[in-house]
């Protein structure tokens, strides 16, 4: 087929998927072929279609040119090109009048991935160029029937005459033939590098030659070029000659790109393309603020392809909203240094909050400098907003205001080094982007004692909703205040008095967006969005002790803690920003439907030959041996050993495995005369049965208790989550872990179950924190699973396709192993839907809840946060559902009224376990026990106190602030008793449904919780 006879064809698909009846007919002339549609019910002309290569331009100009010249002859108000790649429709009134670009084109849609015409006929690539014909042809058929001669300018006045619409047509336009350029290439970062090169330094070229027409030349291509490396020699000459003129952004050679071979046409007319529109198009007509989103939207295009995420100008105004920069120097022009990805988009904000600021930016390399002023739109011989550094000697400077974005975890090293070593004014704050890891993983552990030991820590900011950096990867902002002399001797005697300061964490829970006015563009900053900014920071610091409700969660937390905590083995500080009502909500639809596989199940560890060498012979010493087939068969069915989960595929439990098991009888002699004899006597005479793995045997060969389990589970889970199903009867080794149903006919629905992302996150949940890495046989009986009224509802017939196919690593079935970049889109297909079924069909869960459970399933694999967490939930069940208020509500505030003079505090010493009050020939005291052994003995005033202090160690408080006057003694004692006891009653019905053996250690967790100050 021709390209015109596809394109007819895909044309009539397009009408027969749309509500609008069309008359399609094909013409040929001089001009070539073309097809015009005419509406069923009038006649009239209204579009002419026609057709390139797939390795042509659907917007090259003698094409377009010589279809207006048809279209006007044929009055045809519209005219659409297609490569099969792109479809473009053009007004061809406004093309005979010369409008801006953005007014020409009314519609551009990618249509299908293909490199020929032959390639348009097959099945996917045929729906999607059909679904984007469909949408010209509807748009046209909507403009027709509301546009009218004297409606014509208004038209035009309002589809092309507004920058904001312009701009968005210019870097639309761009990425589109950005995409197309990557497409010639493997896509490696290398390419993608190359590609980026290229794409900045035209557009650089572009803007200072729009700013200097007079210092370069106007970039253009002969267009009878070809070859694409001779255009890409001429574009480097072309930047070559600007680098000479003084601009010394612009690289030397652009010609470092690996195209393929058989898409070089391609990737020929897409450059020419490229340059013709960028120079083409009259940037010069739009305004500031504009000219500012146009090269915006380029620009996250090249900052996505090298996959680091750049924090959003939303991130970067809420940091700001958090400082007061006029106050950050004695000096009239306070000092700002940025480092990292956001590549001047933070001096940019930062000038448009405080005019006068002094703003410079770290860009050590060409490519980087060119990214900062074209975030910037700086002029690079005129004075500019910001000024670039390029060596590192320069940054030896004290600075008022640092921002540091480094949001890829290889950076943590340098974030170290830089939070260490940058020099300082008196109160200057850090404003750094790093990813959520920062916070809570062991390797940052370095970063979190620097902020601690060298800045007071003011903010800890993240979201949900809306991410902090594109692309998501769950960015985290931290805000600090430098603490002058810190390397000063009588600072570290004064830790104490920082300790005492509060560190906020706010997690926000709602986009940004729904309070805040948006910012179109970098330069973009009104008036009432910084009142709106200032006003939501505002609201974030009002609450004393923090706040959790649907819209943020605040926690804030004194220094001394957070140093406590880094002192930790789990030194993270994760759980501060995590919504503990998440897990509480989860667990509240989860209750009264699920219960420890134990009571459904027998659950043991697999089979311990103590000799497989011998009892589990692989197929070929069966077969060398000729051994009997009645010794490894079983009712005619081969005794299969499975020892490694390596053997095991999919859920299905199909395995690989070529060993089997040797079931022998106890009675020696009923073997005589077996080649299965010969081979046990020779074990004997090597020793076999002296072994310490059967010594205890008696005989070494017989197994007792051979019981087949309907699923198994692997010890490690490392890299692969799998619980399989035994279908072929087999037996498994101690490196699994076996289960035996009391219902056999609920395995595959209880496999599904255990196999999916809930699933995962419920065995974790309630996981020994001992364990890690390894399943232990209390892991698997403490697994919760449906109750068996609910797996009989269970559909396993939509998932049986997940059963066969490949269970791949955690990483294939995630989309990654990174629990802060994980996103509910970013899992495996198949394993969605069922999740999906799961949570939201059978749990009703929301999708805040849907997100939280994949980042715990994989922040929990490697971890042993769970306990904390879980008790974090259980504390907010507790203020919500049981209405104990926490001592930070009651206590604390009475404490903090009473003057320094009316009270004391008491640190009790590491190690105690418990106190108990008395009363000796002095006076009441409190003796100190670790075990059985007295310590210590805390002497008080009254017996009020001294029950006080003994009801408050016991609860596990280690720092107490009492009040020294004994009738407010006696008044808070008497609220500390109903508390105590409505708190363990609490603690008691909450963790009832909990393992036995963690119950004590959440309970304590929950205490704690509960006694913050």
């Amino acid at each position: 087929m021709t390209s015109s006879e596809v394109l007819a064809t895909c044309l009539h698909d397009a009408l027969d998927r749309s509500a609008v009846r069309m008359d399609v007919s094909t013409h040929a002339g001089v001009e070539g072929s073309f097809i015009l549609i005419k509406p069923a019910n009038t006649l009239q002309p209204l579009m002419l279609a026609f057709c390139v290569d797939p390795d042509e331009s659907a917007f090259d100009n003698d094409v377009v040119h010589r279809m207006k010249s048809v279209s006007t002859r044929m009055h045809a108000p519209f005219m659409m090109i297609s490569s099969f790649r792109m479809c473009v429709l053009f007004d061809v009134e406004a093309l005979s009048k010369r409008r801006t670009h953005e007014g020409q084109i009314l519609l551009m849609i990618k249509g299908a991935d293909v490199m020929s015409a032959d390639d348009v006929m097959t099945s996917s690539n045929r729906v999607g160029l059909t679904e984007s014909l469909r949408q010209c042809i509807v748009h046209c058929a909507e403009l027709d029937r509301s546009r009218s001669d004297a409606e014509s300018e208004v038209l035009y006045a309002l589809s092309s005459g507004a920058d904001e619409r312009s701009a968005n047509f210019f870097h639309q336009r761009i990425i589109h033939l950005l995409d197309e350029l990557l497409y010639c290439t493997d896509s490696t970062p290398v390419d993608k590098e190359a590609i980026v090169n290229i794409v900045t330094a035209v557009l650089g070229h572009l803007l200072v030659r729009l700013q200097r027409p007079a210092d370069l030349d106007a970039l253009t291509l002969p267009e009878s070029i070809r070859e694409p490396r001779l255009m890409l020699d001429i574009i480097s000459a072309y930047l070559r000659e600007a680098y000479r003129a003084g601009y010394a952004m612009f690289p030397s050679n652009i010609s470092d790109i690996d195209i393929s071979p058989a898409k070089r046409k391609l990737f020929r007319s897409t450059l020419a393309d490229f340059v013709s529109f960028v120079h083409a198009f009259d940037l010069g007509r739009l305004a500031a603020d504009e000219l500012a989103l146009a090269v915006d939207g380029v620009l996250s295009w090249c900052f996505q392809q090298f996959g680091t995420p750049v924090p959003t100008i939303d991130a970067i105004d809420l940091a700001l909203s958090t400082i007061h920069i006029g106050s950050l120097s004695e000096r009239d022009i306070p000092q700002v240094l940025e480092v990292g990805s956001t590549l001047g988009a933070f001096g940019v904000r930062v000038r448009l909050f405080h005019p006068l600021c002094d703003t410079r930016v770290y860009a050590p390399s060409e490519a980087e400098e060119r990214l900062v002023l074209l975030r910037s739109l700086g002029r690079l011989r005129d004075p500019s907003d910001l000024r670039i550094i390029r060596r590192h000697e320069d940054t030896d400077h004290p600075w008022d205001l640092v921002c540091i974005s480094l949001t890829h975890l290889s950076e943590r090293h340098r974030l170290l080094l830089l939070l260490q070593s940058q020099k300082l004014s008196d109160n200057a704050k850090v404003v750094v982007f790093a990813p959520l890891a920062a916070i809570r993983d062991a390797e940052f552990a370095d970063v979190r004692r620097v902020l601690l030991e060298r800045f007071r820590l003011c903010w800890v900011l993240t979201a949900d909703a809306e991410p902090l950096a594109i692309p998501d990867n769950g960015t985290c902002c931290i805000v600090a205040e430098f603490r002058a002399g810190f390397d000063s001797q009588e600072l570290h005697e004064r830790f104490s008095e920082f300790d005492a300061t509060m560190a906020q964490f706010a997690f926000l829970r709602r986009p940004l967006s729904s309070v805040v006015s948006p910012a179109e563009s970098i330069r973009d900053l009104s008036i009432v969005r910084k009142e709106q900014l200032s006003t939501f920071i505002r609201y974030l610091s009002a609450s004393e002790r923090g706040k959790i409700n649907d819209e943020v969660v605040v926690r804030k937390v004194a220094s001394a803690e957070l140093r406590a905590r880094s002192a930790s083995i789990e030194g993270g500080w994760d759980d501060l920003i995590i919504p503990p009502d998440v897990i509480a909500s989860i667990l509240r639809k989860l209750s009264g439907k699920t219960v420890a596989l134990r009571k459904i199940a027998t659950v043991s560890g697999g089979l311990r030959t103590g000799a497989a060498d011998v009892l589990a012979p692989r197929i070929a010493e069966i077969a060398e041996e000729h051994l009997e087939e009645k010794y490894f068969q079983r009712d005619g069915i081969e005794s299969v050993l499975i020892t490694s989960a390596d053997e095991l595929d999919c859920i299905a439990g199909i395995p690989t495995s070529d060993r089997r098991l040797l079931i022998l009888p106890e009675d020696k002699s009923t073997m005589d005369g077996t080649r299965v004899l010969l081979r046990i006597e020779q074990a004997e005479h090597d020793g076999v049965h002296e072994r310490p793995t059967v010594r205890t045997r008696k005989p070494w060969w017989f197994l007792r208790d051979l019981d087949i389990p309907h699923l198994i589970i692997p010890r490690q889970i490392r890299d692969r989550w799998l619980v399989a199903i035994n279908k072929t009867n087999a037996f498994v080794s101690d490196s699994f872990i076996e289960i035996r149903l009391q219902e056999p006919a609920h395995t595959e629905a209880l496999a599904l179950w255990m196999n999916s992302s809930l699933g995962m996150f419920l065995s974790e949940l309630v996981r020994s924190h001992t364990h890690v890495f390894d399943v232990t046989v209390r892991d698997v009986q403490e697994f919760p699973v449906p109750t068996e009224e609910m797996l009989k509802t269970f559909d396993v017939r939509r998932f049986k396709q997940l059963l066969h196919r490949r269970s791949g690593t955690i990483v294939e079935e995630f989309g990654t192993e990174d629990a802060d970049v994980v996103r509910p889109k970013m899992i495996r297909r198949d394993r969605s839907r069922l999740d999906q079924y799961f949570m939201h069909d059978m749990f009703g869960f929301t999708d805040e809840e849907t997100r939280w459970v994949y980042r715990f399933a994989l922040a929990w694999l490697t971890s042993s946060t769970n306990v904390r967490h879980l008790a974090n939930a259980l504390a907010a069940e507790i203020m919500l559902r049981h209405r104990v208020r926490p001592m930070r509500e009651w206590y604390t505030p009475r404490i903090e009224q009473l003057p320094a003079s009316a009270q004391r505090t008491i640190i009790i010493p590491p190690g105690v376990t418990h106190a108990a009050s008395s009363r000796s020939m002095f006076g009441w005291q409190v003796s100190l026990f670790r075990g059985n052994r007295t310590d210590d003995v805390l002497e008080c005033s009254c017996a009020e106190e001294s029950e006080m202090l003994e009801l408050l160690i016991n609860l596990g408080k280690r720092y107490i602030d009492i009040p020294m006057d004994p009738p407010l003694i006696a008044e808070v004692l008497a609220l500390a008793k109903t508390f105590t006891t409505d708190l363990e009653h609490s603690i008691k019905e909450l963790t009832e449904p909990l393992p036995e053996d963690i119950r004590d250690t959440v309970g304590s967790a929950v205490r704690a919780v509960m006694m913050e100050a």
